[in-house]
């Protein structure tokens, strides 16, 4: 944005004005594309969930939210998250199966693989009132996803917001 004025007052008095209007419409575009992120964030959770086939009872999908944690002068802060707490297991994976397929960042949260060494022999357990077996599940890195998805998106979202 250029603003061009002369040294009167009044033509200073416009530039002011000028200025002030591009920030209000910066500050709610900045909110704008945060906003935006969000809602493809969402979008892009739900869908990883489903292409991860990790669709039990629908309780994880219906769990992945986004909400707005407030703003300052000069932009805004949304989360995308699940309260499910299913939903790490299911993201880093569990047991010995999960070791053997982890989550891209495991090591750098100190996620712990089959802690009760199980390994191949697995466990039982009760769901829906019915006996399974298990040896762990491979990770399902829907949120990793997420973020490495949404990163790819930055741009042709602020191209929508700042043109």
């Amino acid at each position: 944005m250029v603003i061009s004025f002369g040294l009167s007052v009044k033509e200073i008095e416009a530039a002011i004005k000028e200025v002030k209007t591009y920030k209000r419409d910066l500050n709610y575009k900045v909110k704008r594309f945060a906003e935006l992120l969000a809602e493809e964030g969402l979008y892009i959770a739900r869908t990883n969930i489903a292409e991860y086939n990790a669709i039990y009872s629908g309780e994880l999908i219906e769990s992945i939210k986004t909400e707005f944690q407030g703003s300052s002068e000069t932009g805004s802060t949304w989360i995308i998250y699940t309260d499910n707490e299913h939903a790490k297991y299911i993201e880093f994976g569990f047991g010995f199966i999960g070791s053997s397929s982890p989550h891209p960042k495991t090591s750098v949260i100190g996620w712990k693989y089959d802690i009760n060494k199980h390994g191949e022999k697995g466990w039982f357990y009760m769901k829906d009132g019915e006996w399974h077996w298990s040896n762990g599940q491979p990770s399902k890195p829907f949120m990793y996803m997420t973020a490495r998805d949404l990163k790819m998106k930055v741009n042709d979202i602020a191209k929508i917001v700042f043109r």
